[in-house]
């Protein structure tokens, strides 16, 4: 009885070799695309990191899926009875905006999320991870010198936040 082969989504062995070189670039976009679908869209620097939350510590130092679900359950219930109480005292929100450690609520449960998705799915993002490693070191010269142009033109074009 032969082995069961785990649906990946991207490509088989046969169908690698069959690509060669020049199918590289497909499938690190292929590759780069199965990772945003976990991860989402976000950007995976966080906006809190060194912020440690209230009985729960730093978020990445988190390594439990239950632990990150509470973590965003105390945020959620924060925000509302803080928002809630500066309504009854009749204080701006605009003026006294709610804050845990100087990050907003939104940055916390955006964070949170996706530390969630990471941590959910792991095993899956290393494999992933890996994958792309080696699609990557295999590029052909051509490839890179593309990839890192258009890097160039991106990090060019980027709008720059004046401080």
């Amino acid at each position: 009885m032969g082995k069961k082969v785990k649906e990946t989504g991207i490509a088989t062995v046969n169908a690698l070799l069959d690509l060669g070189q020049d199918g590289i670039p497909q499938l690190l976009e292929q590759v780069n695309a199965k990772i945003n679908a976990i991860v989402g869209d976000q950007v995976i620097k966080s906006t809190t990191d060194g912020k440690s939350f209230p009985d729960f510590g730093e978020l990445k130092d988190i390594t439990k899926v239950g632990d990150l679900i509470k973590m965003h359950s105390a945020v959620s219930g924060r925000v509302k009875g803080y928002n809630q109480s500066a309504k009854e005292i009749g204080m701006s929100l605009t003026k006294f905006p709610f804050k845990i450690e100087g990050c907003s609520a939104k940055q916390w449960l955006t964070d949170i999320t996706v530390q969630t998705k990471i941590l959910a799915n792991k095993a899956e993002l290393d494999k992933l991870k890996k994958v792309k490693e080696k699609l990557e070191s295999n590029l052909s010269e051509q490839d890179k010198w593309k990839r890192d142009m258009a890097s160039i033109s991106t990090i060019l074009t980027a709008e720059t936040e004046l401080e």
